[in-house]
């Protein structure tokens, strides 16, 4: 029993000192969430004062749905999220930016474990309380102008469910990103690599698959990041939100709530971990382990260096020697810039010239790895046997539509009701391809196809004919 009422004890005395971070919470979710709905409302009304809406009922549909819009799934609240996530993760663990104070905490007979978690635990309340506060004084806000019914509460709980969970990623990658650095400056880049890294890595080969690879096709099947709650959030909230019904909607998001929980877990656990074994004199540093600092600065330098000469080559016209003669630049500046911003000193940039070295080399490879198609890329054909049934489409602009008179694309379409079993003619056809030059062809135009292996992976590619 003392030992629960000193837990709670020490989030009341935490609290106390995160005055300013209440009041930057409260004013976030005030504009995100009451604001919102205001502005929602007061549109509503004044187009049914000019007449948008024929009937009452399309008024107060009008007025549920801007409801559920304003407090649901929003599509613009990730920034807000993540500036919560950032200002509650690092205000609560300032400490360990400073020596002094570091050896003030530890001097206190307070077990590590517990610090750590009525820290973590109080920035969680903040969001709740926040969050819910200001959902709270909206809902009242609407049911005063009649604008709530059963399926808007139902999708603002199930919106509010979304926005905990993406900010909980957050939070926890920012506090991850607290545990590994020592500096402000340098857990602000940190937690920004680590919220876009693979983002930024699909992107990446995106763009490189698009520019050197003849056959790259994203019509039939289209990649995505695993792992990027960025990427899930701005992809998928709008298409949330655009769904009719609440139980279509919840069985959208339930996958992503599932795989977020779990993310979320991870990054805990890695913190958790990470602050266990930081070490006192990490404060001031930017790097906390000084054995993380030669990965990290390969594996920020050699996608850095690609995108920027991936710029180069959009910009250039498709000079692929300047491309690699700026990705190299770029790997060799990158590396020194991240010496300089590990000691804070100019005469370190040419310091660890491994790791540098490796980075560069890294930075070939991937090159060459796509520039001459070392992986077969463009040359893939698979063997008719293992070949399920095949799906074909021309770059037209044909529109179709389903049983329902609802329109389909043409990769929609053809994807669901092709099925070309004899395949031997389309892998003849992409063989020819594969010897041709559409420069050379008389009105060239391209083919889509999928191949439905029988190991159940779909692959498309495209080709000229």
């Amino acid at each position: 029993m003392t030992s629960k009422n000193s837990f709670w004890a020490s989030c009341i005395e935490n609290h106390r000192r995160r005055g300013w971070v209440w009041i930057v919470a409260v004013l976030f979710q005030a504009v995100s969430y009451v604001g919102v709905l205001t502005v929602y409302l007061s549109r509503i009304r004044m187009w049914n004062e000019e007449g948008t809406y024929k009937t009452a009922a399309d008024f107060q549909n009008a007025m549920y749905q801007a409801t559920q819009d304003a407090l649901g799934f929003q599509d613009n609240m990730f920034p807000i999220l993540a500036g919560l996530a950032v200002i509650i993760g690092m205000q609560g663990f300032s400490y360990l930016y400073d020596r002094k104070k570091v050896d003030l905490y530890h001097s206190v007979p307070v077990d590590k474990n517990r610090r750590f978690f009525v820290v973590y635990v109080n920035g969680i309340v903040i969001y709740l309380v926040t969050t819910l506060l200001n959902i709270l004084i909206s809902v009242i806000m609407a049911m005063v102008q009649q604008a709530v019914n059963e399926k808007a509460m139902a999708v603002i709980g199930l919106g509010f469910v979304w926005n905990l969970l993406a900010f909980l990623t957050m939070y926890n990658t920012v506090i991850l990103a607290v545990m590994v650095t020592g500096s402000r400056l340098v857990t602000l880049c940190a937690a920004g690599v680590l919220v876009v890294y693979e983002a930024v890595i699909y992107h990446l080969f995106n763009s490189l698959q698009y520019a050197f690879f003849k056959t790259k096709d994203n019509f039939y099947v289209a990649h995505s990041p695993k792992l990027s709650v960025l990427e899930d959030y701005v992809d998928h909230t709008w298409e949330i939100r655009g769904l009719d019904k609440v139980g279509a909607m919840a069985r959208k998001a339930l996958p992503f709530y599932g795989k977020w929980y779990v993310l979320a877990g991870v990054l805990l656990v890695a913190a958790w971990f990470a602050y266990r074994r930081r070490p006192s004199e990490a404060a001031g540093r930017a790097m906390a382990f000084r054995i993380l600092e030669p990965f990290v600065k390969v594996v920020v330098v050699i996608p850095s260096a690609l995108c920027l000469g991936m710029w180069v080559y959009s910009a250039g016209y498709g000079n692929a020697t300047l491309t690699l003669v700026t990705m190299i630049a770029g790997g060799v500046i990158g590396s020194a810039a991240m010496e300089v911003l590990y000691d804070f000193d100019l005469k370190s940039m040419f310091k660890h010239l491994i790791s540098s070295g490796i980075g560069v080399i890294g930075i070939i490879i991937v090159f060459f790895v796509f520039k001459a198609d070392l992986l077969g890329y463009d040359k893939y054909i698979p063997q008719s046997n293992k070949v399920k049934s095949a799906a074909l489409a021309l770059d037209t602009y044909n529109e179709f539509w389903n049983g329902d008179f609802n329109y389909m694309s043409a990769a929609e379409a053809t994807e669901e009701r092709m099925q070309i079993l004899n395949v031997e003619p389309v892998l003849a056809l992409a063989e020819k391809a594969q010897h041709q030059d559409e420069k050379d062809m008389t009105d060239p135009r391209m083919m889509h196809v999928l191949y439905r292996l029988k190991s159940g992976r779909n692959v498309g590619r495209s080709f000229y004919i």
